[in-house]
Parts: C-alpha cells; sequence; structure tokens
C-alpha cells in the first residue's frame, strides 16, 4: 500500500472510531492575509519571466511524504461558505498511479464533492498578460460525479473578483486524459489566481433541480502534471460579424500581440479548407511589445476555411496558437419559397444584449424559418420588458428577411421555478395551468409578438419533456390562452421520434428530433409517423469531437436527403455554430452550416423526381421545382468515381456543398466530372433528356439465370414536345451476347415504344442485378447522344442460395483450412435434382450432387479448401447450385477478409 494512502487510511480510521466523541474539527482552508502588501514588480522580475510558470507533478512526495502537496488545502463546506463539500471520502497524494513519474493526487469518493484548492498568493500573474493551465486527469467507476479544474481570479485586496474559469466535469472511464484552461488576458485589477481540483456531483451543478440524477457514492479520481504556462497575449480576428463573406471578397485578418517574455516573434498563419488541405499559408514578423499588423488571407472561393495563427519564438517553437474558422458564400437573390419543403435552423439560446451575432448569421443562411428561444435558463420575468425591446428589431429583421421566426418558450423563468417548485424544462404543465398571473406574464410577449408570429413551441428537444407523452389538456389551454392574441396560431411540442406518437388536436403540431442513431437510410422509418404539413422533423448532428468534418457533412446531407425523398415537409438543424472561447476566439459557422445553407437552397420548394443511373455504383437522383430540373449525385460507396455521360449540348454547372460551382462543357465522350461520398448539384442537363433516360427500361427486369437465348424489350418513352427518333446500340460486353447490336426507333410525342432484343448470358453469370450500357444518337428539338445506364436482375426464382465460410484445422495435415457451405432451398412446387458446387483460384472446382431436394426443404454441402486461410486470405470464392436436368445455375462470388498474410513465393 503506498505510504500516504497508509497515512489516509490511518487519520480515516481514527477518525471514524472517534466519530461519536468530540471529534476534531476538519482542517480550514487557509487564505493569504488579505491585508499582506505585495512586492511591486521590478524590470528585472520581468525580464526573468519564464513560459513555464509553475508545475505540479507531485514528485516531491518521493522524498518528503505528506497527505497533500505543500501549499495545497482541502476545500470542505464547514471551513467556507459552499455547500456540498463534505468531510466525506480521501484524497491525497498516491504512487499507485500516474501520469508521468510515480505520483499523483488521488480522490476516494464517499458521497459528496471533493476538492482541493491552490490558494492565492502561491502563483502571481501580471496584469495585461495571458496564461493556460494544464491538467492531467484519470477517474475510474464514475456514473454521475466528473473532474473538473477551475481557476478563480483574486484582486489586490485579497478578495475575489467574481471571474470564474471552469473545463467541463470529465469522466474518462480509465483513460488519462488532459484539462485545459486558457485564461483571458488579466485584467488590470487582478493579480491573483486560485486553482481548485475538484470532483463535482450533480447536486453541486444543480443545486435547484427537482429531479436530477443521484449523486456517486463511490469512484476514484487521479491529477497528474498541473501546469500554468505564460503565453502571448493574442488578438486574431477578421473582419465582420461572425468570419461570413461574399465570395469575391478577400478575407482579411489582423494579428496583435503583446509578450513578456519575447521582444520579437514570427506569426505563421495557414489555412485549411474542410477537408484540411492547406490553401494558404504566410508568416509575418511582428513585436511582442504590442505589433500588430493586417495580413490578407489569399482566398476568395465559396467554403469554409479554419485559419491558424502559431506564434513562434526565436528557436522556432510554437509558444501560442489561436484558430479562426470562416466562411466565404455567394450572395444569392431572395427566391419566393411558397410550398413545402421547408428548412428551418434553431438557436440554442436566445439572443442576450445584442443580436448582432444571431442576426447576421441567420440572415447569411437564409434559411426558411427560424426556432428562436424567448429567454435562457435562469431568465427572471422582472426583466420581460428588457427582453421584448431586445428581441422586437431582432424578429423585424427576420421577417424582413423573409425568415419566418418560431417563438420557443423554452423553460420556465426562475421565480415560476421557485414559485410553483418545478423544474425549469416543466413548461406544459407550468403554462398550462389555469394561473392568472402565468397568463398575465405572458401577455405583454403576445401583445409584442402576437400579431406577427404565428408558430410558438412550448419546451426545447433538449428536455426530458421530448422524452414522454404530452400533457394533451394542458397544451390544449395553453393554445386557447394563446390563440387569443396570435393569429393562425400552430403550437409545437417538442418530441423525441422514438417517442410513441398520439393524436393532437387541431393547431397542435410536434416539432420530433431526429436522433443521430437513425442512419441514412433508416430516417424514414423513424419519421414516418411524424408525416404532417405542420409537423417538423429536427436532425441532430453528428458529434464533432468524433468525426472529421467531411464524415460530419456526408451523415448531415445524407439523412435530410432521405427525409425529403420521403416528403417531409419542414426540416431543421440546431444551428451549427461554435461559440466563442475566452481566448478572444468569436463565434463562428462549423462546416454543416455551409452545408445545410447550401441543402436547403438545392431542396426547398422542391421535390424528389425519380432516379437517374450515371453507371454502377453512383446514386443519382432527379430534382424537380416549378421551373427548376436538377441531378443530385454521389458515390454510393464513398469510392471516388469518375461519370462520362452526355446529359445535353450545353455546359453543365456541378456545385458541391460547400457553394462551389464547376462548369463542365461537353466533349466527345459527354459531360465528364467526379463524384463521391458528397452530394453534388448538377444544374444545366436537358430537362427532357433527362426525364427521357430516367423512364427507360427493360421489360422484363429479371433473367434467369441459364443459357438459352432469352426476349426482354427495351422501353422508351417520348417526353419531348416533337417526334423522337434516333439509334439505339449496346456497349461492348464480352461476357454476354446481346443481339441485334444496333436498332433504330422512332417515338411520337408522349409515346411509348418497345425495341426488342435478345440476351444469352455465360454460365459464369454471377446473380444479383447489373447495369446494361446501350449508346444512344437522337433526334427531337435538336440533335443529341446519349448514354444509357440499364438496371437487369440475374436470377433462379426455383431456388434460394446462401453461402458462408469458417476456418477449421485439419486433423491430417495440421493447417488451417478454409470450410465454404453453400445452403440451398427448393422455392418451387416441384422436387429438384442439383448440384452444388465451389471454385477458388489455385483450387479445383468440387461439385456435390443434392437430389430428389422437395419443396421447401434446405440441404447444406461443405467444401474444404486445404490451407486455405492462408492461400485465400482477401480473396473470393466462386460457389453456387446448377441444376442436374438444365442450364439453370445459380451462382455468386463470396469473399473472403484479408485474414493471414498470403504464403512465400514457391510455397
Amino acid at each position: 500500500m503506498p505510504l500516504a494512502f497508509l497515512l489516509a487510511s490511518v487519520i480515516g480510521g481514527i477518525a471514524a472510531a472517534g466519530a461519536d466523541q468530540n471529534r476534531p474539527p476538519p482542517p480550514e482552508l487557509v487564505w493569504p492575509d488579505p491585508n499582506e502588501k505585495k512586492a511591486k514588480l521590478r524590470g528585472a522580475d520581468l525580464a526573468s519571466l519564464k513560459r513555464l510558470v509553475s508545475r505540479y507533478d507531485f514528485e516531491d512526495a518521493e522524498r518528503f511524504p505528506r497527505l497533500l502537496p505543500q501549499n495545497w488545502y482541502r476545500v470542505l463546506s464547514s471551513s467556507v461558505a459552499r455547500p456540498g463539500y463534505p468531510d466525506f471520502g480521501a484524497v491525497g497524494l498516491s504512487d499507485d498511479l500516474a501520469h508521468s513519474g510515480r505520483w499523483s493526487l488521488r480522490f476516494d469518493l464517499d458521497g459528496g464533492a471533493m476538492a482541493v484548492a491552490l490558494p492565492p498568493g502561491v502563483v502571481r500573474v501580471f496584469p495585461g498578460s495571458r496564461y493556460r493551465l494544464s491538467a492531467w486527469v484519470r477517474t475510474e467507476d464514475l456514473q454521475q460525479a466528473g473532474a473538473r479544474v477551475t481557476v478563480r481570479f483574486y484582486g489586490a485586496d485579497g478578495t475575489p473578483t467574481g471571474d470564474e474559469f471552469v473545463t467541463e466535469p470529465t469522466r474518462t472511464e480509465g483513460e488519462w486524459r488532459q484539462l485545459q484552461i486558457e485564461l483571458p488576458q488579466i485584467p488590470k485589477d487582478v493579480v491573483d489566481v486560485s486553482v481548485e481540483l475538484e470532483l463535482v456531483q450533480p447536486s453541486t451543478l444543480q443545486p435547484f433541480m427537482q429531479r436530477r440524477p443521484l449523486d456517486d457514492v463511490r469512484g476514484r479520481v487521479w491529477f497528474d502534471d498541473l501546469e500554468i504556462w505564460q503565453i502571448p497575449v493574442i488578438h486574431f480576428s477578421a473582419e465582420g460579424i461572425g468570419q461570413v463573406f461574399s465570395a469575391g471578397k478577400e478575407p482579411v485578418v489582423t494579428v496583435g500581440l503583446h509578450d513578456l517574455v519575447s521582444d520579437r516573434l514570427n506569426a505563421r498563419i495557414s489555412v485549411v479548407d474542410v477537408d484540411g488541405h492547406e490553401v494558404a499559408v504566410s508568416e509575418a514578423l511582428i513585436a511582442g511589445s504590442g505589433g500588430r499588423i493586417s495580413v490578407p488571407l489569399g482566398i476568395t472561393a465559396p467554403g469554409w476555411y479554419r485559419a491558424t495563427l502559431a506564434v513562434l519564438d526565436a528557436d522556432g517553437v510554437a509558444v501560442a496558437r489561436r484558430e479562426l474558422d470562416f466562411a466565404i458564400v455567394e450572395d444569392r437573390p431572395v427566391r419566393p419559397r411558397t410550398r413545402a419543403p421547408r428548412f428551418g435552423l434553431a438557436l440554442t439560446s436566445a439572443p442576450m444584449r445584442s443580436t448582432e451575432l444571431e442576426s447576421t448569421l441567420l440572415r447569411a443562411m437564409a434559411p426558411d424559418f427560424a426556432v428562436i428561444p424567448m429567454w435562457n435558463s435562469g431568465f427572471d420575468t422582472a426583466r420581460s420588458g428588457t427582453q421584448i425591446e431586445l428581441l422586437r428589431p431582432f424578429i423585424e429583421e427576420l421577417l424582413d428577411a423573409r425568415i419566418e421566426p418560431v417563438l420557443s418558450l423554452t423553460t420556465v423563468p426562475l421565480n415560476g421555478v421557485r414559485d410553483r417548485h418545478v423544474d425549469e424544462w416543466q413548461t406544459i404543465s407550468y403554462f398550462g395551468a389555469d394561473d392568472a398571473a402565468v397568463r398575465a406574464m405572458m401577455e405583454p410577449w403576445l401583445f409584442a409578438f402576437g400579431q406577427h408570429i404565428s408558430r410558438w413551441q412550448i419546451g426545447s428537444l433538449d428536455s426530458p419533456l421530448a422524452r414522454e407523452a404530452p400533457d394533451v389538456p394542458a397544451a390544449r389551454r395553453i393554445y386557447d390562452f394563446f390563440d387569443r392574441s396570435v393569429a393562425s396560431l400552430v403550437l409545437y411540442l417538442p418530441t423525441m421520434s422514438d417517442v410513441e406518437p398520439v393524436e393532437l388536436p387541431n393547431g397542435l403540431a410536434r416539432n420530433a428530433l431526429l436522433p443521430w442513431a437513425a442512419r441514412p437510410g433508416t430516417t424514414d422509418e423513424y419519421a414516418t409517423p411524424w408525416r404532417g404539413d405542420q409537423t417538423i422533423v429536427s436532425i441532430e448532428r453528428a458529434p464533432e469531437t468524433e468525426l472529421s468534418n467531411r464524415t460530419r457533412i456526408d451523415d448531415l446531407a445524407h439523412r435530410t436527403l432521405d427525409l425529403w425523398r420521403a416528403g417531409t415537409k419542414n426540416l431543421a438543424v440546431e444551428l451549427p455554430l461554435r461559440p466563442a472561447n475566452n481566448d478572444g476566439t468569436p463565434a463562428a459557422l462549423m462546416p454543416e452550416a455551409i452545408a445545410w445553407r447550401e441543402l436547403s437552397a438545392w431542396l426547398s420548394d422542391r421535390s424528389f423526381g425519380g432516379t437517374l443511373s450515371l453507371g454502377p455504383d453512383i446514386d443519382c437522383w432527379i430534382v424537380r421545382g416549378s421551373d427548376f430540373t436538377a441531378l443530385l449525385a454521389w458515390s454510393a460507396d464513398g469510392t471516388p468515381r469518375t461519370v462520362e455521360m452526355p446529359l445535353g449540348n450545353g455546359p453543365l454547372r456541378v456545385r458541391d456543398l460547400m457553394g462551389r460551382t464547376t462548369v463542365v462543357d461537353s466533349s466527345l465522350a459527354g459531360h465528364r466530372f467526379e463524384v463521391a461520398s458528397t452530394p453534388i448539384l448538377i444544374e444545366g442537363a436537358n430537362p427532357a433528356l433527362v426525364s427521357f433516360l430516367a423512364s427507360a427500361r427493360i421489360d422484363p427486369g429479371t433473367l434467369e439465370s441459364r443459357r438459352a437465348g432469352q426476349s426482354v424489350d427495351i422501353v422508351l418513352t417520348n417526353p419531348f414536345s416533337t417526334s423522337l427518333s434516333g439509334s439505339i446500340s449496346t456497349s461492348d460486353r464480352a461476357d454476354w451476347t446481346i443481339s441485334p447490336r444496333q436498332q433504330p426507333f422512332m417515338v411520337s410525342p408522349g409515346g411509348t415504344t418497345r425495341i426488342p432484343v435478345r440476351i444469352t448470358l455465360p454460365r459464369s453469370a454471377v446473380t444479383g442485378s447489373t447495369l446494361l450500357a446501350f449508346e444512344i444518337d437522337l433526334s427531337a428539338t435538336e440533335s443529341m447522344e446519349a448514354r444509357l445506364f440499364l438496371p437487369v436482375s440475374v436470377d433462379w426464382p426455383a431456388v434460394e442460395v446462401s453461402r458462408s465460410w469458417r476456418l477449421a484445422r485439419s486433423v491430417e495435415t495440421g493447417s488451417v483450412d478454409l470450410i465454404v457451405s453453400v445452403t440451398v432451398r427448393n422455392a418451387s412446387t416441384e422436387p429438384l435434382d442439383l448440384e452444388a458446387f465451389a471454385a477458388a483460384p489455385g483450387y479445383p472446382q468440387t461439385r456435390k450432387p443434392i437430389l430428389k431436394l422437395a419443396p421447401g426443404a434446405s440441404a447444406t454441402r461443405s467444401f474444404a479448401f486445404g490451407g486455405g486461410a492462408r492461400a485465400l486470405s482477401g480473396q473470393s470464392v466462386f460457389a453456387g447450385v446448377n441444376a442436374l436436368d438444365g442450364d439453370r445455375r445459380l451462382a455468386t462470388t463470396l469473399a473472403i477478409p484479408p485474414l493471414l498474410p498470403p504464403p512465400p513465393p514457391g510455397e
């Protein structure tokens, strides 16, 4: 047992044994004498300043064992006026775990919050300078509690200024994780700081919540390697509000430095795009004693960018970094959007003091509607008049920009929480109560906004309210009260999309949150119960800390497209905004914001118009509006692919989700452009040609897997206003025989023609879907060339086949063999004589009969490939079943993952 914890255990045991006696009071947290006069800083003191101000690695315990490090004290409620920190649990130096070295500071929880503090007077700070604090933490067995670091400012009189800087409570589940705080520039009246290492509980963080999680009783936390660094004071900003610039205007950033350590520093600014590719870089020398320079970034193309400022000392070592996100967007004329689908944004908090940032960003994003909280947590209705006057011009700006506001009563006001003894999230029961005081409180809000805003919301999507069935009678009472002052009222109730829906009376609607867990391809299943003209489906964004920018953009785009295709009327996301930091970094849009802006422009007031095949493994949807036809395309598996396809005689405009447009001219091979995982919008394709290609099909669409020739028709429909004539020919395909190779056709306006062809499959044809390619020369309103990709399936309906593989060690050779199993089910009404087979590279084909397989019966045959675990690693096995008395065959490939490295040459 570590010496320090042995000492702590003995002390704890003595304290417990004497609990019923006169136990001495716990040690007090001793603060320095506030009357003590501190020495003024001299020039020599400033010249000797170093980057690393203080470091606590707790390794002194190796030579000087003690319960707590020197100058550190335990925070206890009995000593300071702070509830929730009882004399429970043990805190002390320990050598059982450490981030570096042998020693760390360990907390053993026994209920209640715990903290140790480094009081003011130990670490001196200098007005006008800046500091970064970092500490490593590890937690185990915590469910609700979390570890955090807190820094407080103190004035010359030794009293706290009220400024407090805290890391988020953290649980690391047995891993070491670094916590960091970058303090703002030290004000002139601050001369000291205190530092606390804390284990905080829900009761500490949310003392007024009626239904909070229970505090943890057991758990452990280790703190180690606490460092305080002096860093330059950096001013790094761009012109404008929100860092949103118009395309074609080069952003310029301003860099200013103030440093107590170095006289001259090098400022290096690199700019990366949404994928992290460096697109610009610049360097400049700047004086450390208040130097300021302006740096053009050299970028004008639309998109999302991150500029990183690295401040380098004379040795080229980065002593500080600062990041600045900005966006460049194209100005668009306001387009009237009178029909669904409509796209919206939701603010996470109410505008306070000034609405300039929110107004600027919303007008730049140009949504159809915006969900605006009326007030934030802790709002007192005594401030209603001030908040109303703040919101009034903000709402008017949105209406002038044709952005419809949805006002949200996100929380119960603080005075309501205290007077009615409810939680903040219980908005429906609070506002739905027959309470004259509550209605009187709401009347100024309804008078101010009721004639301009018809859509209101009660509660928020991130509250427990959204996870339970709504109180419909209470919601109806709210509606009846609001309806007296609000024209054409729609009242929204928040819900999670997996909550069982209930029928709501007219005027009540739901704002349903689609969770991030609803993956692309499954969103329609979640959203189906929430279809309706007024229902809003809000999409939860992917977590920023776990996924790259590109992955989050793709995730948002594909889930949005699924909902749009399914006919969702109102779609919304929380405004993708990175908040401002204490280090002076301003709030800025995230990459998802630019993607949502593009999706809104592409899809609002437009509908899904079918699909068009551009080639294998490429998805392409048709977007139709009243006078608009475009294509949405992306790679089905995310692999970048090149499309060569004539889509008319004019140029195409290919637009990506960052707002960049590329003009693609037609060539001999057609229009050539790239597709990848992120959808692109293709404008300029001939609308009639798109309809012609999308409506073409092969009838029947399924071929039997047999060698005899089969007759099918190519069905063509003429969407042009004139007669359509031309010729169609098949592209070369060595393994299939298609005849005739070329045929003429003619179709009257709006008419349909059927072109007969005969297809003969090879014996090696693989089961499943494939695309047949055809070249078309056509003449209608103009002469055009086109390429047609028509899907067709290969199947044998009489049988169903499944394949699997496993590994087994051979008793005879000791090698690890690959065992492939083929299971066959007779799906016909007659007995079948079959033959299962399997073949692999380097092995002879093996066959096994299945005789008189009865209707509905199944049989399995297994095939062993000696040493196949290594020889066939990363290869494919060809397996299936033949008819013994005919030419039918059902076969496919079975991919074997790379299990082992291949055998050496010659084995």
